[in-house]
This record gives C-alpha cells, structure tokens and sequence, in this order.
C-alpha cells in the first residue's frame, strides 16, 4: 500500500498588498521565513494538495484558504470554521525574494 505524502506546511508572517476596493483580492504576495510567493502561486499550491499556508495571530493558528469567487479567487484566513482579517493583520514583507524553482513537464527545476 503507497503511503500518502502529507503536504508541506509554510507559515505565513508577512504579505505585500497593492490598494483594492475589497482588501482582501489587495493581497499581491506572501511570505514567510526564506520565501516569498504570489497570491496566485499559493492559491496554485493549495488547490493542488501539495502544500498548506497558516499564520498565527493571538496565539491561534490560522489556515489560509482559497474562497470561492470564480472570476478572481483569493486568500483569507479561517479560524474555528470562521473566515478573518488574520492575512490583513499581518506586516508589509521587506525585500525581496527570488523566486521559487518550478519544476518543467521533464521533471528539471528552472529558476
């Protein structure tokens, strides 16, 4: 029996936000320890299963998910099955980071 891969955890500390009517589809980038990656990427990571994104705030981990808006999906934090301001509340990343490796159809990384 194949054992299943449990995804890759990224904790969320900081985001980049470009000014919106609605704050939340604002969030352009968000980061962590050592990375850095676009609101799309994550949502990308997450749909797939192969990774989950949290944050903490007030001692309460928070799972970052993708809301149902088809035209323009985007981020928000969920605590106790309630949706927060939790990605909002976070500070402005510093920096920048470069990107992460992709992996092409032939299996090699390119930058």
């Amino acid at each position: 029996m194949a054992q299943q891969r449990q995804p890759a955890e990224r904790e969320v500390t900081c985001v980049k936000k470009h000014p919106q009517q609605d704050r939340h589809k604002g969030i352009t980038h968000l980061g962590g320890k050592g990375w850095q990656m676009t609101r799309w990427q994550v949502t990308a990571a997450i749909n797939s299963g192969g990774e989950t994104f949290y944050t903490r705030v007030g001692g309460k981990r928070a799972t970052i998910q993708v809301t149902d808006d088809r035209d323009n999906p985007y981020l928000r934090a969920v605590v106790d099955g309630q949706w927060t301001d939790d990605l909002l509340a976070l500070p402005e990343c510093v920096g920048e980071v470069a990107p992460r490796p992709t992996v092409s159809a032939r299996g090699r990384s390119t930058p």
